[in-house]
């Protein structure tokens, strides 16, 4: 795995760290985690993964298909900046 793709998994765990460590009696943390990384980005490696799961039969979700990923990876720091500057709007 090169550097980048390494650091999107780490972004990626990081920011759903609060999710995944919860505990929920209708959603395992399998469920979750593969969701989320479903829905992650059009050209992310974690949503391609997960696709390739669905495509081989290894998922057993109903509601995988509703969500629909968009857009590109962004680092978090981008998505930091975009979130500090609304604040400050406000």
């Amino acid at each position: 795995m090169n550097s980048k793709n390494l650091n999107i998994f780490k972004e990626f765990f990081n920011s759903n760290k609060h999710l995944l460590g919860k505990d929920d009696k209708n959603w395992s943390k399998e469920k979750l985690l593969f969701q989320l990384g479903y829905e992650h980005a059009e050209d992310s490696p974690i949503t391609q993964q997960a696709e390739e799961y669905l495509k081989d039969g290894r998922v057993e979700l109903a509601l995988v298909k509703t969500a629909q990923q968009k857009g590109k990876v962004r680092a978090q720091s981008e998505l930091y900046d975009l979130k500090y500057s609304v604040s400050r709007i406000f």
